[in-house]
């Protein structure tokens, strides 16, 4: 198992978070015609402050990002996640971690992420890069279509299903066998929750406390886990961890008020 399980299956665990309801749906909705939805969509422009609160445009001064990437996270005050294991356990408040998210994603996002277009056949398209670049603005754009389509639920949920070959495309073989194994629980489509700006120029795609509760309970996630710790030692200690950060999780979950993490996109 490559070194990068671990950022692998933390990826997998934010998809399987959008399919807690999904089993209730059978796949029911419209495909495509969603006329709100179906525009261009950008992320918004990324503003830094430096610690004094104030503007600035050196990235060296930064201490908090805003953008696209917004996380609502309400417990109380002092409520940690613990990271690790054993002598390397580490207490992260979660106010730091909504904070760390969100400066993370806005710093980076925008370089790796253009726009998402939903389209009107019900086709969900992508410009993005391979990688970060700052040689020119425009430069290395590509754009990722046949990945994705949506159904509409209704106008504020649409369910997305996945082209698992697309997906899974070129990724090493046990990254795959895992990765197909997870998008099996996706047949009745992901569910994103949509909350719209008042004149439906801006929406918020975003998971809540609900399917984040969910997914700490997911069998697939869980057998998937047991499955992968008995490989060899390095991926053991791995899942260990992650097991470890699930089950504090879901302490953290259940002192939760409100739980919203996603992407605010504009046209």
């Amino acid at each position: 198992m490559k070194k990068n399980l671990f950022y692998f299956l933390l990826a997998a665990l934010c998809t399987i978070s959008f399919t807690a309801c999904g089993s209730d749906d059978n796949g029911d909705g419209e495909n495509g015609g969603f006329t709100e939805l179906e525009h261009v969509w950008s992320l918004e422009p990324t503003v830094m402050y430096d610690a004094s609160g104030n503007v600035t445009t050196n990235p060296d001064d930064a201490a908090k990002y805003t953008g696209s990437v917004q996380v609502t996270w309400d417990c109380p005050e002092g409520t940690s996640l613990e990271w690790g294991e054993g002598e390397n356990k580490m207490q992260l408040p979660v106010a730091a971690i909504k904070q760390l998210v969100e400066n993370m994603g806005n710093a980076s996002l925008p370089s790796v992420l253009k726009s998402v277009e939903f389209k009107s056949n019900g086709q969900i398209v992508a410009v993005y890069k391979d990688a970060a670049t700052t040689s020119i603005a425009n430069d290395g754009w590509k754009t990722a279509s046949d990945y994705a389509t949506y159904k509409k639920v209704n106008n504020n949920q649409i369910l997305v299903f996945l082209n698992t070959a697309k997906v899974t495309e070129g990724m090493e073989a046990d990254e795959k066998a895992a990765l197909t194994e997870v998008i099996k629980i996706f047949k009745d489509g992901i569910p994103v929750n949509i909350r719209w700006s008042a004149n439906n120029t801006k929406a918020y795609f975003y998971i809540d406390k609900a399917f984040a509760t969910s997914l700490l309970d997911n069998q697939t996630l869980k057998a998937m886990l047991d499955r992968l710790g008995n490989t060899d030692a390095e991926t053991n200690s791995t899942v260990i961890m992650i097991k470890a950060i699930v089950n504090s999780a879901k302490d953290v979950m259940n002192k939760t008020t409100k739980f919203e993490a996603g992407l605010e996109l504009m046209q």
